[in-house]
């Protein structure tokens, strides 16, 4: 399966471009709908080992509906993207970045949502958090072998202990209507 791990910096970054605004009752803001309308359609590719085709549509009240036409996360998993509960926006142009939708899953996953992020060109980034493993880290490990300046000139110890590493499950969609 495709496990990515999310940096700091990249979660730095993403907060920086971006903001999430609620959806209430799974309704697209008004002032964003329009921008929505260019992402609707049929994307087929796969989210982590699940391949299939996903439909974005609106109903007549904005309410978006998304569809996968295989189990995301696996086959005997019965999970289901749910409502609409976000939309990401670029803080500094106002333009819609990607949707968050709740997900539901027999099967134990660690989140409760997919992310369905719009990379221009037709082609959406979909994850979704998988699981958080406690694993054993270390950091400055380059610093640890060097002397330290004060008395008595041994080597420090590397900063180790136990962290949360979150792993997500992602997959590349491309439009094909």
């Amino acid at each position: 399966m495709k496990f990515y791990q999310y940096t700091l910096t990249g979660i730095l970054a993403l907060s920086l471009t971006s903001c999430e605004v609620e959806t209430p009752d799974g309704r697209i803001p008004s002032e964003h709908a329009q921008q929505a309308q260019s992402y609707l359609g049929s994307y087929r590719g796969n989210i982590g080992e699940q391949s299939g085709t996903l439909s974005l549509s609106l109903l007549d009240t904005n309410r978006a509906i998304a569809l996968f036409s295989n189990d995301v996360v696996a086959n005997g998993c019965n999970s289901n993207i749910g409502q609409l509960e976000s939309i990401d926006v670029n803080s500094s142009k106002e333009t819609l970045k990607g949707a968050n939708f709740s997900l539901s899953s027999d099967c134990i996953i660690a989140g409760d949502r997919i992310n369905f992020s719009f990379r221009g060109n037709g082609k959406i980034v979909a994850s979704y958090l998988k699981e958080i493993r406690r694993e054993w880290r270390c950091h400055n490990l380059a610093q640890a072998n060097t002397p330290r300046r004060e008395p008595p000139h041994e080597p420090r110890p590397p900063d180790c202990g136990y962290e949360n590493i979150h792993y997500y499950s992602t997959g590349t969609l491309n439009k094909i209507n």
